[in-house]
């Protein structure tokens, strides 16, 4: 119940595939439609694919020990429920998470290069972690932060969802579907506009297809 869980863009990618595989062998036409849950996504499942990346959270405060090994202790001590999630609020606040990204912004800005962010950004578009580390040490930034540190128990990764990441999800998927589809959980026309206008602007005639799920609101 911590959230949304994605798999990989890789992993979503090849079951796209299969579906229209499975259309060929049978014979048949139909429409593939690539969903992105992702606007209220809060974990993923692995980070092998290098195009998730960017919106992996880590942390930025790394002195911390593991969150799992914290949490096995407290539920040692006969801890559990709320007691638990105090524990876990307190450790996650304490280790400050964040994008690799815009941890490397904040950076910029505290050394008075604010200017330098919307290139940084740019540069690091669609780049693996280990890429974005080297673009940073180009605009003279190093800092400490770890994505491993954060992990739940099942050993997922921190994920911050968002349009954004639904619009770079759904760009990713573009060349293996018919259909784009973002899900949101309220009517927000703003939220619409930024994925039709990230999507087209780098596939111009990929149909799109929006939801909102007012069961969440039930």
């Amino acid at each position: 119940m911590a959230g949304k869980v994605l798999v990989p863009i890789s992993e979503h990618i090849n079951r796209l595939v299969a579906i229209r595989v499975q259309y060929d062998i049978m014979g048949v036409e139909n429409i593939v439609v690539a969903r992105s849950d992702a606007e209220a996504a809060t974990l993923i499942t692995s980070n092998i694919d290098y195009r998730d990346h960017a919106f992996i959270l880590g942390a930025t405060n790394t002195s911390l020990p593991p969150l799992v090994q914290v949490m096995y202790e407290a539920e040692q001590e006969g801890k559990s429920g709320d007691q638990l999630q105090a524990v876990e609020d307190q450790w996650v606040k304490a280790a400050k998470l964040s994008r690799y990204g815009d941890a490397v912004a904040a950076a910029l800005k505290a050394k008075g290069q604010g200017n330098k962010v919307a290139e940084f950004y740019k540069a690091i578009e669609f780049k693996s972690n280990l890429e974005a580390r080297s673009v940073a040490k180009k605009f003279g930034v190093e800092i400490t932060w770890d994505w491993d540190l954060p992990r739940v128990r099942e050993g997922y990764y921190r994920y911050q969802g968002g349009t954004e990441c639904a619009t770079h999800r759904a760009v990713c998927f573009a060349p293996y579907a018919d259909m784009l589809w973002m899900e949101t959980k309220k009517p927000i026309l703003s939220q619409a506009q930024q994925f039709s206008r990230g999507v087209l602007s780098k596939f111009p005639d990929v149909m799109l297809s929006y939801n909102l799920s007012p069961s969440f609101n039930w």
